[in-house]
């Protein structure tokens, strides 16, 4: 859950909930229907928006598979994972989650070994791109954020 939520839950053993903190809670179970609505509709698109998402960047940085073993296959797996952590999440309303859990350690790896900055933000930017036209606009709407952090994360 995010900061807030998880906050709230650890001191109910205290105290019980003010006004705001309860306010805060009614307004994320009154989305999370949305927000599983929209993980589902992610999932019945991610096929299509991930083999489009690695295509175009075989197609634009054919080198990579000159320079790297298995590179459409990581590729995928990667962006795969990259997009369900997204989708997680946003279901739980916690950007600091994807942030903490998948692209601090992700940027350190691609780093690591030697990946071109330039790649992977034209490479995530064509996902974000993909999402916009394969999802309902509130959906991507409420993804944006999510997919904008792996772009901001991985191009320090």
């Amino acid at each position: 859950m995010n900061k807030s939520l998880n906050y709230l839950y650890s001191s109910y053993d205290t105290r019980f909930p003010d006004k705001e903190e309860e306010s805060s809670l009614i307004k994320y179970c009154n989305s999370l229907k949305f927000r599983l609505e929209v993980m589902k509709e992610v999932e019945q698109k991610e096929k299509a928006i991930i083999s489009e998402s690695v295509t175009f960047m075989m197609n634009k940085y054919p080198s990579l598979d000159e320079n790297f073993n298995d590179v459409k296959y990581k590729t995928y797996r990667d962006l795969s994972l990259i997009l369900r952590y997204c989708v997680l999440a946003m279901v739980r309303d916690d950007l600091d989650f994807l942030k903490n859990q998948l692209l601090y350690w992700l940027r350190t790896i691609l780093k690591s070994f030697g990946f071109e900055t330039g790649s992977l933000i034209d490479t995530y930017r064509k996902m974000d791109e993909l999402c916009e036209r394969e999802l309902d606009p509130k959906a991507y709407k409420i993804m944006k954020p999510y997919l904008s952090s792996v772009i901001e994360i991985v191009n320090l």
